[in-house]
């Protein structure tokens, strides 16, 4: 029994020896770390002193810069601001001439790229000369009865109130020169806002030509303006002698080009085929359209010479002028 009692005393002891040399062992390491961490302290700060009247700052928490790539993961980037022109004889306008804005713009938006803010209606004038082309004043105001309809499309009468014909170049030119007078501050549709004026151009005739020609630059906030047509005018650019191959290169690469196909054209084997159109074929949208619709302006005045109907082709409005003043009655 007594050798027992001493055994299990022994063991005793040793186990609390074992726990006071853990501890011990323990404070020591702690110690030693503590020491060591001071003395690296110590020497950055004589290496990099910290300039008085500053303090280290306090490492942003992990959670913190996780959200804030995560919000910036979410951000939309911006989006390029389009005004759409569209020239041409509007002779009369139809519905078809109002769709092509329509579906040019759901094609630009669908990208995700661009926000369509306007569209612009230019009717060429009288000096075109084209064979059964009425008044430049009647087709200007059909097109406006055509357009208000629309919260976004409207007409401008420049082009036709020019005593010459101008080539397509010329109008964009004139355009791009319109929207970049306006402030930016001003809304696209040429309302100033209020406590605003609008700014003139004050440079010489001169100066004024020769930036025309050369190109303005853009502007961080100025819309961007692209011509609207159909697979037509984009089939006209391959005939000799029709246009300028530099007027052409200049409307495909300073402002781009949407064109609207119909049934049998193949624009893209066109820009394919196209020396001068393949390098800038990013700037040119060709825009289908699946619902098949044929109507043209010469079919129109062919049925109204015949005294055939024409409802539903073009808009209401624009059929009561013309039936008011009897146009297009002879060719």
């Amino acid at each position: 029994m007594e050798l027992g009692s001493k055994l299990r005393t022994r063991v005793l002891k040793l186990r609390s020896f074992r726990r006071h040399m853990a501890i011990a062992v323990h404070k020591s390491f702690e110690t030693v770390r503590l020491n060591f961490t001071r003395a690296v302290l110590a020497s950055m700060s004589r290496n990099h002193p910290i300039p008085s009247g500053r303090t280290m700052s306090r490492k942003r928490p992990v959670g913190s810069a996780k959200r804030t790539r995560t919000a910036r993961s979410f951000e939309q980037p911006k989006k390029t601001k389009v005004v759409l022109l569209a020239c041409g004889s509007f002779n009369p306008i139809t519905n078809m001439h109002l769709r092509m804005f329509e579906l040019a713009r759901d094609h630009l938006e669908d990208t995700g790229q661009y926000e369509v803010v306007q569209g612009i209606l230019s009717p060429v004038g009288d000096g075109y000369e084209k064979k059964g082309l009425i008044e430049a004043s009647h087709r200007g105001e059909m097109a406006k009865l055509a357009a208000e309809s629309s919260s976004w499309i409207g007409v401008d009468t420049w082009e036709s109130r020019q005593a010459n014909w101008l080539e397509t170049v010329k109008v964009l030119r004139h355009h791009r020169q319109e929207l970049l007078s306006r402030e930016p501050d001003t809304d696209v549709v040429g309302t100033a806002k209020a406590g605003r004026k609008r700014k003139r151009m004050d440079a010489s005739s001169a100066t004024k030509r020769r930036k025309l020609e050369e190109g303005p630059p853009q502007r961080s906030d100025e819309p961007r303006l692209m011509l609207l047509c159909g697979a037509d005018m984009l089939d006209s650019f391959g005939v000799p002698g029709l246009w300028k191959p530099e007027d052409i290169e200049e409307i495909v690469s300073s402002y781009g080009l949407v064109c609207i196909t119909r049934g049998g054209s193949d624009p893209e084997a066109f820009i394919q085929g196209s020396d001068l159109l393949w390098p800038h074929r990013h700037n040119i949208h060709v825009v289908r359209e699946w619902v098949a619709n044929d109507v043209s302006a010469t079919h129109i005045r062919r049925a109204l010479r015949r005294g055939h109907s024409v409802r539903y082709l073009l808009p209401d409005p624009v059929l009561g002028y013309i039936q008011e003043r009897g146009l297009y009655t002879t060719e």
